[in-house]
This record gives C-alpha cells, structure tokens and sequence, in this order.
C-alpha cells in the first residue's frame, strides 16, 4: 500500500494571479529595490512558492524580470 498521501505535503505552488501580482507590484516602481519577502507577502504565498512559480510560468526569477523592467525604462 502507499501511504505517501499522509505524509506532510511541501507548499503549493503560486498561481498565475500571484505571479502577476508580483509583477505589477514590480512595475509600479521598477527602480525601487524588492525583496523576495517583500514580494511573498504581497503575493499571499510563501517567497520558495513565489520564485519557484516564476521560474515555471514565466522561465525566469523575479529578480531577472526586475532587472528586464528596469533596463527597458533606460532604453
């Protein structure tokens, strides 16, 4: 028998509505410097579910799209 569904289970993923909060939360302010706590908080999940959500939906970290933000606001 598996009992594997017993055992704790690790966060669930971020949803697609968090990332994007993330995003615009990043877009309002691109220059501004964020934490990935600060961007777990706003988005309601945990800051690995967060980064590991970007990653997955999107191929890049929250970091790198801060970064994309900020250089496409110097061009």
């Amino acid at each position: 028998h598996n009992y594997s569904h017993l055992l704790p289970q690790g966060p669930p993923d971020a949803s697609l509505m968090q990332v994007r909060r993330a995003e615009e939360y990043i877009e309002a302010d691109p220059e501004c410097s964020v934490n990935l706590e600060e961007l777990a908080e706003i988005s309601g999940v945990s800051g690995f579910s967060l980064f590991r959500a970007f990653k997955r939906i999107r191929g890049y970290s929250p970091f790198e799209f801060a970064a994309r933000r900020r250089s496409t606001r110097k061009e």
